[in-house]
């Protein structure tokens, strides 16, 4: 199911785009909180990354399990594409390293 090793950053493709990016992080907490600790949400409009998100939690196993979970299951209408990410976001690496433990706040 996925090429890239497993990690605590999720790589979310097919998201709606028509959503303003507060809601479409409120909607993706909300989504993969049941899974595991969520510490970080980039969900971003620029024509590049929209449609994808990258969701941090603070444990690998609940990556996995959201992973599992979530990937090719709908969501707002559309089927999602989740993998790993495939290097570790600064954001991850910073609460890693005991940096901004309040990192969710931004979801």
């Amino acid at each position: 199911m996925d090429a890239n090793p497993p990690c605590r950053t999720l790589y979310v493709r097919n998201l709606p785009d028509k959503l303003a990016k507060a809601k479409l992080r409120r909607l993706l907490h909300a989504a993969f909180t049941p899974h595991g600790h969520v510490v970080w949400i980039v969900a971003e409009k620029t024509l590049k990354l929209r449609g994808q998100a990258f969701i941090t939690f603070e444990q690998q196993s609940s990556a996995t399990q959201a992973l599992r979970k979530t990937h090719a299951t709908e969501f707002l209408g559309r089927v999602l594409s989740v993998t790993y990410a495939r290097a570790v976001s600064d954001r991850a690496a910073s609460a890693k390293l005991g940096g901004d433990s309040a990192l969710s706040r931004k979801a």
